[in-house]
């Protein structure tokens, strides 16, 4: 064989090691999942490196960099204040989910008829974002209609508040996924089916749409957002609401 040709055959078994791991070395690494939190560490901390490296200045940067000046140009035609009229959230909704469907129909089909091949699975790629960010226009189309009607409104006032903790809730999620998966709680690491992970999902989800409202009753921010604020400005910023404020200050003066 030529160089070329040892040479491809060495980079697919390296592509088939990443994606199609032997046995052992699932057992492996949910057995280090399971055990300790730095068991699970040891687990993730390459994979992650990796991503937030390599990968990002090859892939994330120009991928990034394009949803950011999409969500500009949105947010300047006013679709993401809830600014634009019913009609183009309807025309985003249905445009973008008829074709964002379509390809994800036809990447499914694709990999399942393949038995999840390689070949399907690098083919895949090619397409993904002709239907991930279709469907992503479409998301926005719905949640603005939904946003547009007013028997909604409390439910999208609370979102707006959960959407105010953003960081502090996607840190959240992480600790509790954590303690549920790692060695560091529950370990429940592979021995839930796909399904039952929807259940821990909702679970989440509804934990913190109902300590988001709780929290911003007494406090202007987040916990992860406040300290986030105060070191963008290198000055403690105030925490609790003004209305809590007012209150004891009544509570004192009388």
């Amino acid at each position: 064989m030529t160089q070329e040709q040892t040479e491809a055959i060495d980079n697919l078994t390296r592509i088939n090691g990443q994606f199609k791991p032997s046995r052992e070395e699932l057992e492996e690494t949910v057995s280090n999942m399971r055990r300790s939190y730095i068991g699970a560490l040891g687990v993730v901390a390459p994979e992650s490196w990796h991503v937030e490296t390599v990968f990002f200045f090859q892939h994330g940067l120009a991928e990034s960099l394009g949803m950011m000046l999409l969500g500009m140009a949105l947010l300047k035609y006013g679709v993401l204040t809830g600014a634009a009229s019913r009609r183009v959230y309807a025309t985003m909704m249905l445009v973008g989910y008829a074709i964002g469907l379509a390809v994800n129909f036809f990447e499914t089909n694709n990999l399942a008829g393949d038995d999840f091949s390689i070949d399907a699975l690098l083919t895949s790629y090619l397409t993904y974002d002709l239907g991930r960010i279709p469907m992503t226009l479409g998301h926005v189309g719905l949640i603005g209609l939904l946003y547009r009607t007013s028997a909604l409104s409390v439910a999208m006032r609370i979102l707006g508040l959960v959407g105010q903790m953003a960081l502090t809730n996607y840190l959240a999620q992480s600790v509790i996924c954590m303690f549920l998966f790692t060695g560091a709680g529950f370990a429940l690491y592979g021995h839930l089916e796909r399904h039952d992970l929807y259940y821990v999902v909702a679970a989440i989800w509804l934990a913190q749409l109902i300590w988001s409202p709780l929290w911003l009753r007494l406090f202007r921010y987040g916990p992860a957002e406040w300290v986030w604020r105060s070191l963008t400005y290198w000055q403690r910023q105030p925490m609790r609401s003004e209305v809590t404020s007012v209150s004891s200050e009544l509570r004192i003066s009388s």
